[in-house]
């Protein structure tokens, strides 16, 4: 079994390790569905968020995400 290396990341260093990967969220995960819809309101939150919050040095809780 791999070992769990776990850091808290800013959504700029996160994306920048995976800006050559794809982001794949798997069927399984919950039973919260994944549709484009969902997928797009994540995306322009965290958008916002980094224009307007990440500025002032706030924080924006993600959740855990394993890669």
């Amino acid at each position: 079994m791999a070992d769990l290396i776990v850091s808290k990341k800013s959504i700029k260093e996160l994306f920048s390790e995976l800006k050559t990967k794809k982001i794949i969220i798997p069927d399984y995960q919950r039973p919260y569905k994944w549709d484009i819809d969902k997928c797009r309101t994540l995306w322009e939150d965290l958008k916002e968020f980094y224009t307007t919050e990440a500025k002032k040095h706030s924080d924006y809780f993600l959740g855990t995400i394993v890669s």
